[in-house]
């Protein structure tokens, strides 16, 4: 009997496994972390085989965490952030470190690509070419590493790669083909245009498939890896963001949901590609509906920062009290009223991507005086976070945030809103309902994708959505007003102090 699917997110900064049963039941979970090298400014690493083996082993441990056999898992989905990418040689060995999506090393390129060929790269892939997508990376990689470029004969991005691992099939499908920017939306094809730009020859790239669709079966090799039987179904898979939408039911035009991951974002659903200024637009998993999605650089990886960088004894701090370092940080933070008495944070430690896109942004701590504490520090931290957020959501919809016509409450999804404290504050400086989900959201959602592979059919009855559970949060009118208040100086204060960030990106930049 095969009536359990298995998701596995791939995100930023650790695997998530998911093991779902067909009436939507949460039959076990696994976190596996992974990491990210950050060997200079504006400059970020990820391992592909780290991917690999933290969703093999993602898998093992969901796996002992269930009481069922692995013979009973009907399929298997991958889903993983765009615009990673894994540079193959013609034996799919991996050549070099990924280039991860926060990297700006690319940033002049891309302003050369788009002042050179900008107007058709706008018009095949929606989008003026970007430092943190893969056309300018590789244009980095031919101009800067010509030895790795001249071995490169394929590129797989996060999903794809590791599905390839699992099964030794590539595909992927038309949103991480939209990300690579190599990818023409008016024909559903690679772009031979955009592939000339970086002199392609006759290197290769995946097929593009149906997320839903069947990319190959478990081999041997990774049936011994994972703890899944060969021969186990594995689905194409989409993205964490798509896969995420599909978990908390966001997929009719005008729903939206708020992530806060590694990355913070907002995504709205709608019928035709969007042209929100700094928003990014990629194809729905449903024909015909297109997501808006406005993206940072840093959301609980701004938290994380701050964990490591300001509180060198955390781990012990923990151990102390007998808590994890985060609920430590939590609890300072609730001890602090909203607005941090006036202490601001610009959340940009790895430049800013969405609704400003320019990677030379620095972060900014502005308002310091000698009353302010460690815990009116770990308050503006998680403030500054939900300022751009808001500063997101403004630039995707405008004032529909505080409009009764929008659709309520919003989805809040990501490691973040596991904070209760963080979930609380965003709710308050976006003024708005929000649906706070705590659940490995994307690694359902991947789920779902694994039994539409299979042919199975869900029971979606439950007055929830599939595999999620959720709780209700009602914002603060004191508070609201507080954050509007404040959120006027956040929005003042980037423009005052964007020219001095420029000044200062070039200290200690590596080549």
């Amino acid at each position: 009997m095969t009536d359990v699917v298995l998701g596995v997110d791939v995100g930023s900064s650790a695997v998530k496994v998911a093991a779902v049963a067909l009436d939507g039941q949460l039959l076990g979970t696994a976190e596996v972390p992974y990491p990210t090298t950050r060997p200079a400014p504006g400059r970020a690493h990820q391992s592909a085989e780290d991917w690999y083996r933290a969703s093999c082993q993602g898998i093992r441990r969901c796996l002992a965490d269930t009481s069922f056999h692995p013979s009973r898992v009907a399929a298997v989905a991958v889903d993983g952030p765009a615009h990673n990418v894994a540079l193959l040689d013609d034996r799919d060995r991996v050549l070099a470190p990924v280039i991860h999506w926060s990297d700006t090393r690319a940033a002049d390129l891309a302003g050369m690509l788009d002042a050179t060929h900008g107007a058709v790269i706008r018009q095949q892939t929606l989008h003026h070419p970007k430092a943190s997508w893969t056309l300018a990376q590789l244009r980095w990689v031919a101009e800067h590493q010509p030895g790795t470029w001249a071995q490169v004969r394929r590129v797989a991005v996060t999903k794809d790669y590791v599905r390839f691992r699992l099964t030794g099939e590539h595909a992927t499908e038309s949103y991480d083909a939209l990300g690579t920017q190599l990818y023409d939306t008016t024909t559903d094809q690679w772009s031979p245009d955009l592939l000339a730009l970086l002199e392609w020859g006759d290197r290769e790239l995946p097929p593009i498939r149906p997320a839903g669709a069947v990319a190959g079966t478990v081999t041997p090799a990774a049936a011994v890896d994972c703890g899944l039987p060969a021969g186990t179904p594995v689905a194409v898979g989409t993205s964490d963001t798509l896969a995420e939408s599909v978990a908390v039911g966001v997929t009719d035009p005008g729903q939206a949901l708020v992530k806060l991951g590694s990355s913070a974002n907002v995504l709205v659903v709608t019928d035709a590609p969007g042209e929100a200024e700094g928003a990014l637009t990629y194809p729905h998993l449903r024909s015909g509906r297109w997501i808006q999605v406005t993206a940072t650089s840093a959301g609980a990886a701004a938290a994380r920062w701050l964990r490591d960088a300001v509180f060198p004894e955390h781990d012990r701090t923990a151990d102390d009290l007998g808590i994890p370092a985060y609920t430590l940080m939590e609890r300072m933070a609730a001890a602090v009223p909203p607005g941090s008495a006036g202490l601001l944070f610009h959340p940009y430690l790895n430049g800013e991507r969405a609704p400003i896109d320019d990677p030379k942004l620095r972060a900014h701590l502005l308002g310091i005086s000698s009353a302010h504490t460690r815990s009116h520090l770990v308050r503006a931290v998680l403030e500054g976070v939900a300022y751009s957020v808001r500063h997101c959501w403004d630039a995707l919809t405008g004032p529909a945030v505080h409009d009764d016509a929008q659709p309520l409450p919003l989805s809040l999804i990501g490691g973040g809103a596991r904070n209760a404290v963080w979930a609380r504050i965003v709710c308050d400086v976006l003024g708005t309902p929000l649906a706070v989900t705590t659940g490995p959201a994307a690694a359902v959602g991947s789920a779902r994708l694994a039994a539409t592979a299979a042919g199975l059919t869900l029971d979606t009855a439950a007055d929830h959505p599939w595999g999620i559970d959720c709780s209700r949060l009602e914002p603060d009118p004191q508070a609201c007003g507080i954050y509007d208040e404040l959120m006027a100086i956040y929005l003042d204060a980037i423009h005052a102090v964007a020219p001095l960030s420029h000044r200062l990106s070039s200290f200690g930049l590596s080549t």
